[in-house]
């Protein structure tokens, strides 16, 4: 297994620019190929905070997964 990590920055939770970069990063590290697959997306929900506070996954990056 060849493991990679990819960064991108984010200036903001626009639910189309996330997407975007998911979708960058996921074509960047090779991400298998999804379709007819049952995927879970498991976010980080330590307790009901602000997401401004960056305790948990936004909202948006959830969305948009």
């Amino acid at each position: 297994m060849n493991n990679k990590i990819s960064v991108r920055k984010c200036d903001n939770y626009d639910l189309h620019e996330v997407y975007d970069l998911i979708a960058e990063i996921y074509s960047a590290t090779g991400g298998p190929d999804p379709k007819g697959k049952r995927v879970l997306v498991k976010p980080n929900i330590l307790l009901d905070a602000d997401p401004s506070k960056c305790i948990t996954t936004h909202p948006v990056v959830v969305e948009a997964m």
